[in-house]
């Protein structure tokens, strides 16, 4: 089985899969051991997309590891054996101008510059939510990122759909939770304003007037259990 570890001390975890039927592969793994906390497993998957993820506690902060660095014997002995399952997490994608954005957590369109608000209307399914927003912007959601950036403003955790959360508006907005294959979409009316996805520093800057669409993506993220 081939193998790619991304995270804090990768060299001891190489060094234990190394000699005992894995065999490193950074180009094309068949799975790969993110070692860290919850940032890690974000990055591993904007770096390996789709490809089955060994998420490894090394950090404080990890939500949403599954196993701990004692357990790797473990976790070899299953691969091996091929005794484990792989359960899959919604992302989302959006095209814009010409870039795809895809993302585990969420993604969120958000003021330029701090000190300045933003208008914007949000739509699903071409229905009109929220005609004009004032505010900071607004965060569309995964289940897997709804106990993050979307909880912090005020979002509950959801199990399923996609959240639509709105970031510091001018009046009390309700959150909401909308059906999977709903495509949600939010026009910048007035102000500066990037999009952007997960802790990537892939960002897009966004036109007045113009909108963007967010949707279930066609790839999910892969995780591995035992």
């Amino acid at each position: 089985m081939k193998f790619a570890v991304v995270g804090k001390d990768t060299r001891k975890t190489e060094s234990e899969l190394l000699g005992t039927g894995f065999v490193k592969d950074f180009e094309k793994p068949d799975v790969v051991f993110s070692v860290g906390g919850d940032g890690t497993i974000l990055f591993s998957e904007y770096k390996y997309p789709c490809v089955p993820k060994v998420a490894i506690r090394k950090s404080r902060i990890c939500k949403k590891c599954v196993f701990d660095a004692g357990d790797l014997k473990k976790i070899m002995g299953a691969l091996k054996k091929e005794k484990y399952s792989v359960t899959e997490y919604l992302k989302l994608e959006s095209l814009i101008y010409g870039k795809t954005l895809y993302a585990l957590n969420e993604i969120q369109v958000h003021n330029a510059s701090p000190a300045k608000a933003i208008r914007f209307s949000v739509s699903v399914n071409g229905k009109v939510i929220e005609k004009e927003v004032i505010g900071d912007g607004v965060v569309v959601s995964t289940p897997y990122g709804s106990g993050a950036y979307y909880y912090s403003i005020g979002g509950g955790a959801f199990e399923k759909g996609i959240g639509i959360g709105f970031n510091n508006p001018h009046a009390r907005i309700k959150n909401r939770v909308v059906p999977e294959n709903s495509v949600v979409e939010i026009q910048l009316l007035r102000g500066q304003a990037i999009a952007l996805c997960d802790n990537s520093d892939d960002v897009v800057i966004l036109q007045e007037n113009k909108a963007i669409q967010i949707k279930k993506s066609i790839n999910a993220a892969r995780f591995v259990r035992i």
